[in-house]
């Protein structure tokens, strides 16, 4: 995907395109991550990370090469755009995080998901992994249960209900349900709250599709590097005035198209957990309830990455970070790949809702009806700026 896919106005915004070292071609951008030094403290942090994540969820901890970064809330399902990004990331020997402290409820794909089905009123089948949303919307991850077996079984048979009345073979559609619910169950009982569930379910998921970069909880990498952080909060809070007056430059140049909420002035770049779970703006760190917010990938910056491995919505954003990075710290934005993939719509669930056309089949519909190895071909094809534009 090229940069002019995403910003219509690029020749205007270039000022911020060059602060945000944001690229489209990936040739260039591995080779610059490679050229740049790795940081000793993160660099064993991140192998610290990756070794207890992988021991919680029951896989392999991978190889931690390099410091090229790359991250999200983790979801209960997928679009290919978030494995493109793990694609690019292990040729450029990064890592992935998931930010396991988000807020239930700032996006719908935390805890349920929809498929096409044809024997639906709608033609969607919609899959729900929490027993209630309302009772825990607001809270930080880390404070919600993982789900019930009740609310897997029913996702169970829905799903089989789904397989029973798609044009594919049944035999073979079973076998992969099977195993994608024995990676859902295993997250639950491994799971010590809801972020942990979607973290394990996740990284489960990406190693049956072959990744095997270093997976990782960004709750816990950033508890082991507590004390740089910490150093950082307070210079964010020494530099506010700065800071405010480099994300309205930013927002004066780029306006609508980076999509990013302005916060009041004065703000501090942290949130924490009250008693409750629910996630506040906070003024210090608090042991397990503080986490980072849209600001994070300025911290990991300073802490040593690499490179960042942006999808559409992240790369609007680097261009805040950037401009922020070269007025508070006289430095540019790490390299800064857009990365992102939506292969054609196809396959037995969306041939059989032909009002759901343009649908884009998600990881669960791909895991049902193909094997993994098809599936990673067709998404790093589909991110490749000489494979299908997406």
């Amino acid at each position: 995907m090229r940069l002019p896919e995403v910003f219509a106005r690029c020749d205007a915004l270039s000022p911020l395109l060059r602060d945000a070292c944001a690229l489209d071609d990936e040739r260039e951008f591995f080779a610059r991550v490679a050229a740049l030094p790795r940081d000793a403290a993160l660099l064993r942090n991140v192998r610290e990370a990756a070794v207890r994540f992988a021991e919680r969820a029951g896989i392999e901890a991978g190889e931690v090469r390099g410091l090229c970064f790359g991250g999200q809330q983790p979801y209960v399902d997928y679009y290919p755009a978030v494995l493109a990004k793990l694609d690019a990331l292990e040729e450029a020997n990064g890592f992935y995080a998931f930010a396991d402290y988000a807020p239930l409820g700032s996006d719908p794909w935390m805890t349920r998901t929809t498929l096409p089905c044809a024997t639906s009123a709608d033609d969607v089948l919609h899959l729900s992994f929490i027993d209630s949303q309302r009772a825990h919307r607001g809270k930080d991850l880390r404070f919600v249960p993982p789900p019930s077996a009740a609310a897997l079984h029913e996702v169970e048979e829905r799903l089989k209900s789904l397989i029973a009345h798609a044009p594919l073979p049944r035999r073979a559609a079973r076998a992969r349900l099977a195993a994608l619910m024995s990676d859902y169950d295993e997250a639950r009982r491994r799971a010590r709250h809801f972020g942990d569930f979607t973290s394990i379910a996740s990284a489960r998921l990406f190693r049956r599709l072959g990744f095997r970069l270093p997976l990782l909880s960004l709750s816990e990498l950033l508890e082991l590097e507590a004390a740089r952080v910490a150093e950082l909060v307070e210079l964010f809070a020494r530099e506010r005035e700065r800071i405010d007056d480099a994300v309205d430059e930013a927002l004066a140049l780029g306006g609508d198209e980076l999509h990013f909420t302005r916060k009041p002035r004065g703000s501090t770049p942290i949130a924490v957990a009250d008693a409750d779970g629910v996630r506040r703006p906070a003024a210090a760190l608090e042991p397990e309830r503080w986490s980072l917010d849209v600001f994070a990938p300025i911290f990991l910056m300073r802490l040593g990455i690499t490179g960042l491995v942006s999808g559409r919505g992240s790369i609007r954003y680097s261009l805040v970070l950037g401009r922020v990075m070269q007025r508070l710290f006289g430095v540019p934005h790490v390299p800064n790949l857009l990365c992102s993939a939506a292969p054609p719509p196809s396959g037995p669930f969306h041939d059989a809702a032909p009002r759901l056309r343009a649908w884009e089949p998600t990881l669960i519909a791909r895991l049902l009806a193909s094997e993994p190895a098809v599936i990673r071909e067709e998404i790093r094809a589909s991110w490749r700026n000489a494979g299908v534009p997406a």
